[in-house]
């Protein structure tokens, strides 16, 4: 249930090869397969609140995504495991990442009738609805939860063209901030209402303040600028098969106008699973195991 590219970076860090295998690309034989080894649940574009990400065609959103975790779970009768399932479920490890595209709508949204108050009372909806979504998982049998927070949003190329500095957009830096603080108060009650519960979120948002403030030192010549895309920054046109192409792609920290590149999801990947407090608590992702 992870939107973006983290999800690829993120698996081998469990000790996958690759991404595991979509759920809807699975027949079922493939599935009774795959669901003792691990499925992907994810759709791109998609949100929290079942609306988001619309505009761009056909989306899955979260709320189908636990209908279709719910559906997987038939296939453990089919399968040795099935007299393990719960056990299995429970030693799990979870990986949820989403909200971004919630924010991005709120933040182009009519902004005649945005506040303080209107947004504020946006996002604690929001974070009403993620409780509501992780309570579901757990009563499906999760217990190990590796929830990522959401990024520096505003500092995106498409966003950042908005301004005339090229700076990030306060604003949106500001929504997913004021998320992350409601979702760490999702997670501290959640855990300690529910039983077996272990979590770790991680501070995607701590982790683009750290590139902003020295990227060299972690190997980014580029932050502003994606490495795929065109007009200004890159940041106005998709990465395409027509569109702009960097020279090398390990030097930027975006690969397209809205997503990480693969070295800063590999990076982010491994400082989530054994890095730093200010990344991964209250545990690190790599403690969620064994």
């Amino acid at each position: 249930m992870k939107q973006g590219k983290y999800i690829k970076s993120g698996a081998k860090q469990y000790g996958f090869k690759q991404s595991p295998p979509a759920f809807l690309s699975l027949t079922e034989s493939r599935l009774k397969r795959s669901i003792c080894e691990g499925i992907n649940f994810a759709s791109g574009a998609a949100g929290i609140l079942p609306t988001t990400g619309t505009p761009f065609g056909e989306v899955i959103p979260m709320d189908v995504q636990l209908d279709n975790f719910r559906s997987s779970l038939k296939s453990f009768t089919a399968r040795r495991c099935s007299k393990a399932r719960r056990a299995l479920l429970s030693k799990s490890v979870f990986l949820v990442s989403i909200g971004s595209n919630d924010l991005f709508t709120l933040y182009n949204s009519n902004t005649s009738a945005k506040t303080n108050h209107t947004t504020s009372k946006f996002i604690t909806a929001l974070a009403s609805k993620y409780r509501r979504q992780l309570r579901t998982l757990y009563r499906l049998g999760a217990r190990r939860f590796a929830i990522l927070g959401l990024g520096k949003l505003g500092c995106c190329p498409s966003l950042r063209i908005l301004m005339a500095s090229e700076e990030c957009v306060a604003a949106l830096d500001d929504y997913a901030f004021q998320f992350n603080v409601a979702l760490r108060k999702v997670l501290e009650e959640f855990s300690s209402k529910q039983e077996g519960i272990k979590y770790s979120f991680g501070d995607v948002h701590n982790f683009g303040k750290m590139l902003e403030g020295n990227p060299l030192a972690y190997g980014f010549k580029e932050i502003k600028v994606a490495c795929c895309g065109g007009g200004r920054l890159n940041g106005e046109v998709a990465c395409t098969p027509n569109a702009t192409l960097c020279s090398n792609r390990d030097d930027y920290c975006f690969w397209d106008w809205y997503h990480l590149s693969d070295n800063a999801d590999k990076l982010l990947a491994r400082l989530l699973f054994g890095g730093p407090p200010a990344l991964a608590s209250p545990i690190k992702f790599g403690d969620l195991v064994g």
